[in-house]
Order: C-alpha cells, then structure tokens, then sequence
C-alpha cells in the first residue's frame, strides 16, 4: 500500500525552553550605547588640529592629513576669488532693535542708515554712539503685503519712518582696517553673538522685497507665503569674515587657531562659488547656525580674541585646493569637533564620493582634551522597541548589536532583536544614521553594551513544524505548547527550511518544481516571498545549509538524474558556486524523505 505522509522537518523558529525571567523590574532592562566623537566626522576634527598642533605640527600639514591630496593655496595665485560674501545671521525676524557702539578706530563719522526703496525716494541718517533705530514688522504675517516702522532715537531725539518696507542697508565702517564703530541687533539666532563691524555692509532683508527676486532667486523661488517678516545678513570679504568666526576656543594652540581659520573660510568661498549669493529663500551664501558654521561677528573684547585675529589675519587669502574640487578648486572643508578614532569617508556619509575626503587615522582626534572622547548613553530596552518597532507592538528587547561598520570602524548597521508574542524572533537592521538621531547619540562611532537586557531565551533550540502538500497549511508547535498555523505555497510544492538572513532563526522557504523557482521567507508567517529565485529545473530537490560558514543558509539543490550537488553562496539567481558529484542513483535526501513504502 502507498501512502503520502506529511513532511515532518525539524529547525529552529524558537526555544522550546520557557523564556527567562528578567533580573530588574518591568521597565528597567536596558542597553547602552558606548561611544567617542562628536558630529559628522568628516574631513578635520578640531580636537584632532588641537592635538597635532600640540605635537608641534604646522597648519597646513595638519590640513593637508586631514584632506588628502589637497594643499593650502592662496586667492589670486592658486584659486581665483569668489568675491564678498553674505552671511544670514537670522531669519523671518518681526523686530530688532539696532545699536550703535564705539569701535576701536577713533575717526567716528558715524554709520549711516539707509532704507533701500524701490522705485522711490531713499530715507537715511547717520547714527553715531548710543542712537539706534528700532524695526518693526507690523504685517508679521507670511505673504503679502509686507510693512515695518523704523523708530529712530539720534542724540535722544525720536523720529519715525513710515510704515514701508523693511529692507534696511547699514554701512559698516571696517574698510579692511579696525572699525568706527560697531552695531549690535536684537532678537537674532545668538543673542549673544550679534555684534557687527567687519564688512561693507548689514542689510535687512524684506521677506517681500524686490531685492528677493533679483538676487537670491534661480528659476522659481518661494517668495511671500513661505517667510515672513525679514531677514539680517551681514556682507564681508571672506578674511573680514574668517575675523569673525566662533568655532573653536581662541585660547587653543596658535597652529590649531590658523588650522581653524583656513578651513572656515574654504568652506564659506565654496559656497560662494556653488550659490553666487543666491541661495534660495535667505538671501546668503551660508547661515550663522551649526548647520553651516558659527560666525559671531565682531569679536573685539572677547577673551583670547587677539589671538585668533592674529591666526585668521597670518592666514588671510589662504583656503584648502584640490583640482577635483567642484566648486573652482576650492575644497568645502568639512569639519566636526572629533571623531572616534578616524575621519569619515564621505561616500559612507553623504553618498558623493570625493578624493580628499577619505577616511584617515586620526588618533590625535582622541585626546585628553577632548570632553567627548568617550561617552556613553543608557535607554530602557520599552523606549528601544518603541522607537524602532514602534509604540503598538507587544515586543521584548533581547539584543542589540553593531552588524556593519564604515572604514572608518564606526558603527553602519545596527541589529535590533526583539521576541514578538508566540515567542516568535524579530529583528530589524537600522543605519546609524537612524539610530544616532533616535537616540541622541554624539557620533556614528559606538558599539553597545547588552548586559543589562535579561538573557534572552536559549538559541538555536529546534522545534517541530509540518507542512501539509495537499492544502500548502503550515504547523508549528511553539516553545509554550502552542501550534502556529498559517499558508504558505501552493499543493505539491516541496518544503524545505533555512537561515535566509543570517539571524539565527529558520524560516520557510518552497520550491515550485513546475516553474523551477525558490520562493523565500525570512519570518515564519503568511505572505509573499521575501526572496524569490529562479534555480534549477523540474526534478530536482531543493536542500539548504551554511556552505560557506558565514552564518547564513543559501540555497542548493540535488539532481537526482547526476547523483549531483549545486550550491549557491548567495540567496540570488546564477551559476552553482559549488558542483560536486556525491552518492549513487536511488540515494534520496532529507527533504525527499515524504514519500515511503509502507
């Protein structure tokens, strides 16, 4: 008598074994993210400058390792330059108050104030020490129309400018030297950071201007509905401007200040050159905010600040060169507090790949100095899941691991794992990318500490499963007694099992010998294939294993007509990566083993 048995294949989906219970109280698992650096990572690292420059190496060496390939040029020999630049040092503002103060140079002739009008007649006044000109938006609104009243205090007398637009031009009085005088703003992005004298000039900027469609607009630009208000943007030269950048302590080593200087201004021209002065919506090449670089403006009285003029006026017309670079030969040098030990490649980092900026050791970047050069962050292993699972799932954390890492050696990919309900294993890989800002990490360079989770359940445990041909319906039976159910295939295709993924789980996979295609799934649940190949032809009987010991099962397949082995090292469509000749005719294997003689 010839009967069918259903397939009875053993492989691990989950422990058998009860789970374990957890050591802490509900809530208090946790895993910490053990780190160094600070910021991108690409390109210089200042605490890196800071510590080469204390090895008593020179700036341009210091910017020459950090970029390579690159040079320290100069404008006018090496690059050509890109002319004044203009800095956004606040947006969308609705009212500011504006200052003036004595500067250093003693000539006082005043700051003269013009309101820019188009079409019409121009207002202005000189303000000299103590007046100052209050601005108010009173159609704060975004749209049209726009309107400011200028209140003007000169010498403790008060006139008023009539509601108008806002766009504002100050003269400042530097001229390349010491200025007259400086003026100060209220209400900006850094409040303590608003006092303008170096450059030709401080311009408001009406959200609705004429001035918008004719200078910082290409093609279409969000004009009226997008912004309100006005914006404040100061005009430099680029060394006028270097004098005026806040990145780095100005009582650092004089090497690592001049190291500072160069790179600041070769990323403000780049930006000149890639937006000539239009870049849409801020009436600017660059931004006074961290997404571009600090510039604090005038700096005189700060403390240390004599030392970093003298590192920004030693290094003047001086910016990083590459003949690669895009923007005219001038190299946007990107810069971050530290790293973790090397520099980023930036194709790893912001997908362009550019030749001087690859990863590179960078020890220097580690030292003592350095606040952030090791950190550490702990989250409860409910806000993990919450934040990469989501807050509606019913999911326990069991592990969290580093599966991918950079050239650098910071952290790519990260593994979460997680038991679902049923006991079924989940997992779910995150970039850094994802997982930094989930997690308010300093840098891509970390790896995680797991010891506070509870022990997860013991892994690789086998259970039982089958699969009935005639209805395509699999059984599984779960560590808790439970059977699994669901479908997956069509009658007569042949079941088999694997580690498609590499996470330690077996999951379904079949093989429809009518069309010789694999169809593979990586969660053992009803659905589509995660994989599908097209592999071998009618006849042949699908098998699965490590062939290579990567951790990972890929397919192969057995021809019963050859007594012949094909396997493949990848789960993908193509030729055997291994063709061995092994047993005799009639030699049957495990997954052929459901049709017996009884």
């Amino acid at each position: 008598m010839r009967v069918r048995i259903i397939a009875i294949i053993a492989f691990t989906v989950a422990s058998l074994f009860p789970a374990v219970s957890a050591q802490a109280a509900e809530g208090e698992e946790s895993i910490e993210f053990v780190g160094a650096g600070w910021g991108h990572g690409v390109g210089m690292s200042q605490y890196g400058a800071y510590g080469r420059a204390l090895e008593n190496q020179e700036y341009d060496t210091i910017l020459e390792a950090y970029y390579t390939g690159a040079a320290v040029g100069t404008f006018g020999t090496d690059v050509g330059d890109p002319g004044p630049l203009f800095t956004n040092v606040r947006s969308d503002m609705t009212s500011t108050l504006l200052t003036v103060h004595d500067g250093p140079a003693t000539q006082r002739t005043g700051m003269l104030f013009t309101r820019v009008a188009s079409g019409g007649p121009q207002q202005s006044e000189t303000l000299f020490t103590g007046d100052t000109i209050s601005v108010t938006d009173e159609t704060p609104n975004p749209g049209y129309p726009h309107g400011c009243t200028m209140t003007l205090t000169i010498s403790g007398a008060t006139t008023q400018w009539e509601l108008g637009t806002c766009d504002v031009s100050v003269e400042l009085t530097a001229g390349g030297a010491e200025p007259e005088h400086v003026v100060s703003a209220t209400n900006c992005r850094r409040p303590t950071q608003c006092t303008y004298g170096y450059g030709t000039a401080l311009h408001l900027v009406d959200n609705g201007s004429h001035q918008r469609f004719t200078h910082d607009c290409i093609g279409s630009c969000l004009i009226g509905p997008e912004f309100q208000g006005f914006d404040l943007v100061v005009e430099t030269t680029l060394d006028e401007y270097t004098r005026g950048i806040a990145e780095v302590p100005y009582s650092w080593p004089m090497e690592a200040l001049r190291t500072q200087a160069v790179a600041a201004r070769s990323y403000a021209a780049s930006f000149i050159v890639a937006t000539e002065h239009r870049d849409a919506g801020c009436f600017c090449d660059v931004k006074n905010d961290s997404s571009y670089q600090v510039y604090a403006g005038w700096i005189g009285g700060w403390s240390s600040g004599d030392r970093w003029i003298a590192a920004a006026t030693s290094t003047a017309g001086e910016v990083v060169t590459h003949d690669e670079a895009p923007d005219a030969g001038i190299v946007r040098a990107f810069y971050s507090s530290s790293n973790g030990g090397a520099s980023e490649w930036v194709a790893e980092k912001w997908v362009a790949n550019l030749p001087y900026l690859v990863s590179v050791p960078d020890a220097y970047s580690l030292t003592s100095a350095n606040p952030r050069r090791s950190w550490s962050f702990e989250w409860s292993a409910e806000t993990v899941v919450d934040a990469i699972w989501g807050t509606s799932v019913e999911y326990t954390l069991t592990g969290a691991q580093v599966v991918a890492r950079n050239v650098s050696g910071s952290a790519k990919t990260v593994r979460f794992t997680a038991l679902a309900p049923g006991d079924q294993e989940v997992h779910k890989d995150v970039s850094s990318a994802t997982v930094t800002s989930a997690f308010g990490l300093y840098s891509w360079y970390f790896d995680i500490d797991q010891s506070g989770l509870a022990p997860a359940p013991p892994h690789g445990a086998s259970t039982v499963g089958m699969q009935d041909p005639r209805t395509g319906i699999w059984s599984l039976r779960m560590s808790n007694g439970s059977v699994q159910q669901f479908y997956y295939g069509d009658p007569n295709d042949i079941p088999f099992v694997g580690d498609w993924n590499g996470n330690g789980i077996e999951t379904v996979g079949l093989y429809r010998k009518s069309v010789g295609f694999l169809f593979l799934r990586n969660s053992n649940t009803q659905g589509v294939a995660d994989v599908d190949i097209y592999y071998g032809i009618p006849g042949d009987v699908p098998i699965a294993g490590d062939w290579n010991g990567d951790g990972t099962d890929t397919i192969g397949i057995y021809r019963p007509s050859e007594t012949r082995f094909y396997l493949r090292n990848t789960n993908t469509q193509g030729i055997a990566d291994v063709d061995l000749q092994f047993g005799s005719l009639g030699d049957v294997t495990r997954e052929e083993m459901e049709d017996f003689e009884l």
